[in-house]
C-alpha cells in the first residue's frame, strides 16, 4: 500500500489487489465483497494452449485473435464468469483491479459491459448512459 503522512492509503497500489493463485497461470481475485473466497480465475491470452488453462472452443480462440489483431496489449485476460460466460478485457491496472467501472469487456454485446473482478465474483455491469460505446472492429462480421 502507498503512504501517506504514516497512513494508509485505501487504494492499494498497482499489483497489490488481493489475489489466489489457481494452478500454475490461473488468478482469482479475493473481492471486495468476499474477501476470504476468492471469485473465478481469470487467465493471460499469452498462456491460451498451456497445461492447466482452461481450452477455449475453436470460435472463442478465433475471437481472442481477433482482438490481438487490434489491441496490442500484453495484459489481455479471459475468464469464465458464472462458470460458463466467456469474457476477454484488458487488465491494465492488475487482474483484481476493483475501481469503477472497471474494464471493458472486449466482447460484450452490447458492447456497453464492464467487469469489475476485485469488486464481487463475476461482477459485470453496464456503463449509465444513454449512447453505447460503439462495438470493437474485431466484433464485426
Amino acid at each position: 500500500m502507498q503512504r501517506d503522512d504514516h497512513r494508509q492509503s485505501p487504494i492499494p497500489a498497482p499489483g497489490e489487489w488481493p489475489a489466489v493463485r489457481v494452478g500454475e497461470y490461473g488468478i482469482a481475485c479475493l473481492t471486495f465483497q468476499r474477501r476470504s473466497q476468492p471469485g473465478e480465475p481469470s487467465y493471460s491470452v499469452e498462456d491460451i494452449g498451456k497445461a492447466g488453462v482452461p481450452t477455449l472452443t475453436a470460435s472463442q480462440a478465433a475471437l481472442v485473435r481477433r482482438i490481438r489483431k487490434y489491441i496490442h496489449s500484453d495484459t489481455l485476460r479471459f475468464a469464465f464468469v458464472h462458470r460458463s460466460e466467456f469474457i476477454v478485457f484488458d487488465a491494465t491496472a492488475g487482474p483484481c483491479f476493483d475501481g469503477a467501472p472497471g474494464y471493458r469487456v472486449l466482447n460484450a454485446s452490447p458492447p456497453n459491459a464492464f467487469y469489475e473482478p476485485g469488486e464481487a465474483p463475476g461482477f459485470i455491469h453496464a456503463v449509465p448512459g444513454e449512447v453505447a460505446p460503439t462495438a470493437g472492429p474485431w466484433m464485426r462480421p
